[in-house]
């Protein structure tokens, strides 16, 4: 890829650095992008930044959804994107921006991919940079083995990580274009507030944990499974394959979930708390039940060795 202050522009940037904000404190990212909550300026030991007043300024190389899809996401948008779609928009973004680096997490029972793509500034998309990033936000998770001073400094000085996982039921829809536009304003934007989400906030997007259900469309994945229930659990693929080698087995400081209102509106909801966990733990052994049911009905093998009682060996 090339540097960023190589491509062309769509707005005249002029100087304004933005100064970060506490790092790895809960930090909402709202799909809209609405501005940041405040917070206590840090040092971040870099250069300041070149960003505009212009909150429409983004770089001119980095393709938006229309030139990609061939549709605008949002306001004109004809139809919903299709997984194909989605796939190829994360992989046009990844090759023209420096701020952005993709993957694969998982595959879906029908073996279609679940792709992610991590946005922030160029300095923390690095893989030692990300690498250093996931090792202090696990140590600042865990006081057995981090001081109160290396805490307060890890807080200070590290980026939150941000999930924004969408489309975790396959018959709503709504997620994916939006997780997509916003990776694009992520991706291309040249204001200051997107800056400071940049500086401030990894920003790890996967448009859709469920292809199949998008597919076809439903709200289950192909085995029948509402993966909204599973997140305990972790007895589906799409699931328990849901991993990203620099940050395994590391939670967000903040997720999204989001859901249509009854005026049809997108709009934010809380994640699941303890309420989600009970029920996921009542409901855990008929989901190990219908799993497995539905695998031996297609004729596939359980994924993991059962003991006598039927529950799983190990991870």
């Amino acid at each position: 890829m090339t540097a960023a202050s190589a491509r062309p522009i769509v707005a005249s940037v002029p100087d304004g650095p933005p100064k970060r904000l506490a790092g790895a404190a809960a930090v909402a990212l709202l799909l809209g992008l609405t501005p940041l909550l405040g917070g206590t300026p840090a040092a971040s030991g870099a250069p300041p930044s070149r960003c505009s007043t212009d909150p429409s300024a983004r770089l001119g190389g980095v393709p938006t959804p229309k030139a990609v899809l061939g549709f605008p996401l949002g306001t004109g948008q004809e139809r919903v994107v299709t997984n194909d779609e989605a796939r190829t928009y994360l992989g046009a973004v990844d090759r023209a921006s420096d701020r952005v680096v993709t993957g694969v997490t998982a595959t879906s029972v029908l073996g279609q991919p679940l792709p992610y793509a991590v946005v922030s500034n160029e300095r923390h998309v690095r893989p030692s940079a990300l690498r250093k990033i996931a090792d202090d936000v696990r140590d600042l998770r865990d006081p057995r083995r981090t001081s109160a001073r290396t805490a307060a400094r890890t807080a200070k000085d590290s980026p939150a990580i941000v999930w924004v996982t969408a489309n975790v039921h396959g018959g709503e829809k709504s997620g994916t274009d939006a997780a997509l536009k916003t990776l694009y304003e992520l991706a291309a934007g040249l204001s200051c507030e997107v800056a400071r989400r940049n500086d401030n906030l990894v920003t790890i997007i996967v448009p859709t944990q469920n292809p199949d259900g998008r597919d076809a469309p439903r709200r289950q994945n192909e085995f029948g499974f509402d993966l909204n229930r599973d997140w305990f659990a972790r007895t589906q693929q799409e699931t328990d394959g849901k991993r990203i080698r620099e940050f395994d087995h590391l939670g967000p400081g903040s997720g999204l979930r989001e859901r249509r209102g009854p005026d049809g509106d997108l709009r934010g909801d809380r994640s699941y708390g303890l309420l989600g966990l009970l029920l996921q733990l009542h409901h855990l052994p008929q989901h190990r039940r219908l799993t497995e049911s539905a695998r031996q009905h297609r004729g596939c093998r359980p994924r993991r060795p059962a003991s006598a009682s039927g529950r799983p060996v190990g991870r």
